[in-house]
């Protein structure tokens, strides 16, 4: 009795510590819809594979060891990436690779923080190939993401705090705020990301606005009642009374994108 209960519980232990091993394991068909997707639940890798002129694999992602993930994909082939939320409708992320400036075979999509339960990955393509897909999650947060649909002042994203760092990506998305439109440039916009900010201090000073990317990103300013106050690209200064809040809007132009995340924080001046 003692040794059956001794091989129950190393076998629970085992299979706990799994939870946080990567395990590599082939893609299981058929998995071509919503239905039938592949469940992901630990960092794990997948060997896939396109079958056929055209094939969607699908995979259900609901992890139990971390809500922030870190997702990687090598792929020779042009494909679509979509990553939709548990209502198989909302599409958070959607990555054409014939659309990304610096591709190189790689996706990766890092920092991803849950905030639902369950996400659905897609992948389609319309030619033969193979693929790796590797999923790793963990539970550390020192840092907050964009939240997409932040096109608009009414979903603008808030920057809780001075060095608060904010990642974000740069997709092709066209819809616009009718206010930031007329401050934009007319051609080549790929997207816009808002943010809003808040001196809750007493003390009336001045910040900088930095962002980091590996491209020009443009910024403009607008106060909270979204009239227009000035631009710059990569960096801004201006005053920040007390009680004092401002809308922050990142734009980025190309004719591709390039997927790499940007930083995005400000800083109290001395």
């Amino acid at each position: 009795m003692k040794k059956i209960l001794f091989i129950i519980l190393n076998t629970i232990i085992i299979l706990s510590c799994n939870k946080n091993m990567t395990t590599e394991i082939l893609e299981i068909e058929p998995n071509n819809n919503f239905e039938y997707s592949q469940f992901i639940d630990h960092n794990i890798i997948i060997n896939g594979s396109f079958i056929g002129t055209s094939d969607i694999d699908y995979y259900k992602i609901h992890p139990t060891n971390g809500f922030i993930m870190d997702l990687f994909l090598n792929v020779k082939n042009n494909i679509n990436l979509k990553i939709v939320d548990y209502t198989k409708t909302n599409i958070i992320f959607n990555i054409n690779t014939e659309s990304i400036l610096n591709y190189n075979d790689e996706i990766k999509i890092e920092k991803f923080i849950f905030d639902d339960d369950e996400y659905y990955l897609i992948l389609e393509s319309l030619v033969e190939g193979q693929y790796k897909l590797k999923f790793s999650f963990n539970s550390t947060l020192n840092y907050k993401k964009e939240n997409e649909d932040n096109n608009f002042f009414t979903n603008a994203d808030i920057i809780d705090f001075p060095n608060q760092k904010i990642y974000g990506y740069f997709f092709e998305n066209k819809n616009v705020d009718n206010i930031v439109k007329n401050y934009l440039l007319q051609t080549n916009l790929m997207d816009i990301d808002i943010y809003k900010i808040k001196n809750s201090t007493d003390i009336n000073s001045s910040i900088s606005i930095n962002t980091h990317y590996s491209d020009n990103i443009e910024i403009l300013l607008f106060d909270t009642n979204k009239t227009f106050i000035k631009k710059a690209e990569n960096k801004l200064k201006v005053n920040f009374p007390s009680k004092k809040e401002y809308f922050i809007v990142l734009a980025y132009y190309n004719n591709k994108y390039l997927l790499d995340n940007y930083t995005l924080y400000y800083t109290f001046d001395k």
